[in-house]
Formats: C-alpha cells, sequence, structure tokens
C-alpha cells in the first residue's frame, strides 16, 4: 500500500510541476542547463555531469522542445523525491496517507515548488538525498549488502551532479558503518564492493575531459588538462561565498536565523520547528540511532546552508526540508495515533481519525493555495521574448559584450533554434574591444553600469533600443539599453581596458 501512495504523490507533484512549468528557454544558470545537456556540452563549475548525461537522454525523447524537457526533468525529479520520502515514512511507521499528505506538503512549499519548474541541478540533489536517506534506512532495517552496495553508487552518482554532496556524505558513510556495525564485522568483504560502486558512479567526471576534447559547442572552459579540470570540478572560482566554516560562521547563522523567524509567516516556522522536535522525540524512542544520522544531517545542513551566498540558499535547504519533513511526518502519525487511543471504543472513533487526518490534509491543501499564483510560470515567455526582441536589433554579424544571464538563453537560441549563429556573444570587454578594432559591429548590454562605463571610458556608445534584461531570476525585469560601439579612428591606438 506505501507503494501506490508513493506513486499518487509522485504523480500528483509532477502534474502540478508540468502544469505550472516555463515552457520556453529561461536565463543565467537554468539556460545553460537547457542547453548544455541537449548539445553535450559543460556546464559551470564543478561540471555536473551527472547532471548533464541524465538530462541528455531525456532531451532526446522526441516530444516537446529541450527547454520544456528540461524544466520537466525538474519536476520529475522533485515528484520522485517526494515519493521517495513517503517510502522512508511508511518504514519509520507512519501510515501511508498520512506520509503522503506531509511529503506533498513540502512539495508544495514555494522554495520547493519554484525550483521545480525551471531546468535545475538542485532538484536532482534532492532526489539524491531522498535515496541515499531511504537507502541507508532499508540498509539499517535488512542488512542486505546489496543495499549498501546501491547506497555507494548513489553516493558516487550524488557527487557527480552537485558537490553538496560533501556535506551530506560523512553523516550518510559514518551511519552506514554504525548502523551495519554487525554485519560489517562478521563480512568485511561487503565494503569493497561498496567502495567500488562508489567509485563508478564517481566515474561520470570522466566525461569533463574526454568531452572537452571534442570542442563542444557550448564549453565553459577547456578542461583537457588536468589543471583546469582540477580548478573546474572543486568550483574553486566561488571560493569564499560560503561563510559556515568560517570564524564568524555561527554569528552570521545567528543573525539568519533571526531573519528567518522575523519575516512574514515566521511563526510557521516556530511551529514547524517545534512539531519536528516532537518527532524527533518520536522517533528517538523507536529508532533512535536513524534518528541521530537524521538529527545530525539536519544540524550539519541548518548551519551550512545559513551561511550561505542569499542567492542559492533557498536551493541549499532542501536537504535540511527533507529532513524536518520526515520528523514531522512522524510527529503527524504520532498525533492522529493519540486521536485513535482517545477515541478507541466510541461509537465516533472513525469520525475522530477522519478529522485527525483531515486536519493533517490541510496543510497540502492550504500551501497549495497560497503558492500557485506565484508558482504558476506556465505564460512566462520572457526568455523567448528577450532572445527574439535582442536578436532583432543586432545584425547578423555582430558581438555582443553581455554578462552571464544574458549570455545563456541566446546560446539556447544559436544552439538549439538556429538563430543568430553569426552573432559573437563574450562577457570579456577587451575581445569585445578587439573585434571593434577589426571592423565588427560590436553592441553592449549590462545590468550594471560597471561595465558600460569601462567602454565608454574609451570609446563612443550609442543607445540602439531599451530592453529588459534578467539579472538573477526566471524574469527579466531591468530595463537597460542596447549600446552599439562607435569606434572613432583615434580608437584604435588608445589603451584596452585593464581586466
Amino acid at each position: 500500500m506505501a507503494g501506490a501512495f508513493a506513486l499518487a504523490v509522485g504523480a500528483v507533484a509532477f502534474a502540478v510541476y508540468a502544469a505550472t512549468a516555463i515552457r520556453g528557454v529561461s536565463f543565467g544558470d537554468w539556460a545553460e542547463a537547457q542547453v548544455v545537456p541537449a548539445t553535450l556540452g559543460i556546464m559551470h563549475p564543478t561540471g555536473y555531469p551527472t547532471y548533464t548525461l541524465l538530462g541528455a537522454l531525456v532531451s532526446a525523447i522526441p516530444a516537446g522542445s529541450p527547454a520544456f524537457k528540461a524544466n520537466l526533468l525538474s519536476g520529475a525529479c522533485t515528484a520522485a523525491a517526494l515519493a521517495t520520502l513517503t517510502l522512508m515514512l511508511a518504514r519509520l511507521g507512519v501510515r501511508p496517507v498520512v506520509g503522503a499528505l506531509v511529503a506533498l506538503a513540502l512539495g508544495f512549499t514555494a522554495n520547493i515548488w519554484l525550483n521545480s519548474i525551471h531546468a535545475e541541478v538542485h532538484t536532482l540533489h534532492l532526489l539524491f538525498v531522498a535515496l541515499l536517506l531511504h537507502r541507508l534506512l532499508v540498509w539499517a532495517q535488512e542488512q542486505r549488502p546489496r543495499d549498501l552496495w546501491l547506497g555507494g553508487l548513489l553516493l558516487g552518482l550524488s557527487f557527480g551532479n552537485h558537490m553538496l554532496t560533501l556535506t551530506l556524505a560523512p553523516e550518510i558513510v559514518l551511519g552506514a558503518l554504525w548502523l551495519g556495525r554487525r554485519t560489517i564485522l562478521a563480512q568485511p568483504r561487503i565494503l569493497l564492493p561498496a567502495v567500488f560502486e562508489f567509485l563508478v558512479g564517481l566515474s561520470v567526471y570522466l566525461y569533463l575531459p574526454l568531452r572537452s576534447l571534442d570542442k563542444p559547442a557550448v564549453m565553459y572552459a577547456d578542461l583537457s588538462n588536468l589543471s583546469a579540470l582540477i580548478t573546474h570540478v572543486t568550483g574553486s572560482q566561488f571560493g569564499g561565498q560560503s561563510t559556515g566554516l568560517t570564524a564568524d560562521g555561527p554569528v552570521r547563522f545567528y543573525q539568519q536565523l533571526q531573519v528567518w523567524l522575523e519575516a512574514p509567516g515566521g511563526y510557521i516556522l516556530i511551529l514547524a520547528i517545534g512539531l519536528a522536535v516532537f518527532g524527533l522525540a518520536v522517533l528517538w524512542r523507536t529508532n533512535r540511532a536513524y534518528a541521530v544520522v537524521l538529527l545530525a544531517v539536519l544540524l550539519i545542513h541548518a548551519y551550512i546552508d545559513n551561511n550561505e551566498d542569499p542567492g542559492r540558499r533557498d536551493q541549499y535547504l532542501f536537504t535540511s526540508s527533507a529532513v524536518m519533513i520526515l520528523y514531522l511526518g512522524v510527529a503527524a502519525e504520532a498525533f492522529v495515533a493519540r486521536v485513535e487511543r482517545a477515541w478507541r471504543g466510541w461509537h465516533a472513533f472513525e469520525v475522530a481519525r477522519g478529522v485527525a487526518i483531515g486536519l493533517i490534509a490541510l496543510a497540502p491543501l492550504l500551501l497549495f493555495v497560497n503558492t500557485v499564483p506565484t508558482a504558476n510560470q506556465s505564460v512566462n515567455d520572457q526568455g523567448q521574448q528577450f532572445v527574439d526582441t535582442v536578436l532583432a536589433d543586432l545584425p547578423p554579424d555582430a558581438v555582443l559584450f553581455d554578462l552571464w544571464d544574458v549570455r545563456t538563453p541566446l546560446e539556447y537560441a544559436q544552439q538549439i533554434e538556429g538563430k543568430g549563429r553569426g552573432v559573437t556573444l563574450t562577457e570579456n570587454a577587451n575581445k569585445a574591444l578587439a573585434f571593434a578594432a577589426a571592423g565588427r559591429p560590436v553592441y553592449v548590454l549590462q545590468v550594471f553600469d560597471a561595465g558600460v562605463e569601462a567602454m565608454r571610458a574609451h570609446y563612443e556608445l550609442t543607445v540602439v533600443a531599451d530592453i529588459y534584461v534578467p539579472y538573477g531570476g526566471i524574469s527579466a525585469p531591468y530595463l537597460r539599453p542596447l549600446y552599439r560601439v562607435d569606434v572613432p579612428s583615434t580608437a584604435l591606438v588608445r589603451p584596452a581596458i585593464a581586466r
């Protein structure tokens, strides 16, 4: 029965996400996650080869645009994660209907829903988190070596999708060793296949240097040499964005927690934390070892994730949210069980139980009603409008000095739709100016004035059009000028812009 409810949860969630998903190309990282798998390219650090290869399989489905299929992949990953959490709750003693309602409540929160309607590597990470925690629970309960081996494979593939797995792997590995210590001590050789399977999963990173040799059309960096590969995979260029391991990490965590609690609706978070603590107490009595593993995962991720760069914090809280929903599910089951005990033997027993479950059902229902106006992006065609507007204002052989959020949807148009293929896209001002000196028409489209003023300091700029541009989101709300670079004859001897 638990399997049927899990399938129902996955089907309902996917149907909702598919109905509200963006239909076409998006911006920034999300547009990159649409074009790279479809062209077997290379994504920005840390490369995300698991996502790229899975996305390539999905893009090969002969129906719909690559952009829409990539968006649906995100919804499918989240739906599968919710179904997996439903199965976990059943194993933790939660009746299937209660587990299904609690899982759907997580799926209808704004954070999860809004990240499930466009191409996104973090929804695949959420799925891996759910699968790893589920496999750990199965291993603890059944002690089958194959579950340990499958866990090793999943852990390797999870590393291939996102390096956030670094914050999850220690708890999973130590938990597996402790929960299965008697089996492992009796058969220590079963660890070798688990390590082998982990390396098999991790081998997806071989895709990056091997694919680099072919010089794909969409390639963030050439990774055919070891130094470049290590820099890319470790994401060293993004170092310092997380403050969790710095001296002021605890202070920042406390400050961010205050922000969460004092925000509108902060009382809901307080209530959720209280119920989760109750769920932890219940699980502590019935499955203490696994409760400790979940608590370690929750505390570590809540601390590190709240210290993350604000632009990425919502996605980084996925793991904490998954653990919280397990505790909340156990708490919800304890509530229904107490109602049953209080009314057992009375004529209204079934009614009382139905009312208790109905109260739990209010959570996903209210969250759905509250979130759907914002999460419904099915009519959001700003990406396509942006692409068409920009390309209409550029000559066929133009060079566009742009930024990341602008370039990726244009790359999608070039590689997937065959539009504007003669246009050269660059974020490097010196390269743009070199093209200008060589006689190519150069244009500038920036969100911030710094890039524009750097060009203006040496060359004349003429406004061609005003265009709504994106930055850090799935919309294009900033009205900015599209400039043409007019190069006077004296400009050929002027110094280039400093990097």
